[in-house]
């Protein structure tokens, strides 16, 4: 009943169910990666941002 609604344990138990599944079936992942635009070291978008 809870689990659509993100933070609840209901949720957060089935999003460690879909993570435990892909690792069964594609094995431990081998590369994180995160990347941020950095929007505010950018003079054009730190402009743009401002409007």
């Amino acid at each position: 009943m809870l689990a659509p609604i993100r933070g609840t344990n209901q949720y957060w138990f089935r999003v460690k169910g879909e993570v435990k599944a892909m690792i069964a079936e594609y094995g431990s992942p081998t590369l994180f990666l995160t990347l941020s635009c950095a929007e505010y070291d950018s003079a054009d978008i730190a402009q743009y941002l401002r409007k």
